[in-house]
């Protein structure tokens, strides 16, 4: 992750998880993530970078990749639709 924006949920990613740091591949579950921690993780996405995602998305891209790219893709769409 090199974009702006990928080290920014980067960030949010591991201040939620309390790790100093993240790889692309790591599943936010298996790295400690709970149901509570990702209503407070969604949260600060929609807080911080303007994108309002569904808890069950956190289900659906688990990976901090994956996580980047629906973010990526929701701004994206946003933007287009201005």
């Amino acid at each position: 992750m090199n974009t702006q924006l990928q080290q920014e949920i980067r960030q949010l990613w591991c201040e939620n998880l309390g790790c100093p740091t993240a790889e692309e591949a790591d599943n936010y579950f298996v790295c400690g993530g709970t149901s509570i921690s990702a209503i407070r993780l969604l949260s600060a996405i929609r807080d911080q970078l303007g994108v309002t995602l569904d808890y069950t998305e956190l289900f659906e891209y688990q990976t901090l990749e994956a996580l980047s790219r629906r973010i990526t893709a929701a701004l994206t769409a946003k933007e287009e639709a201005v």
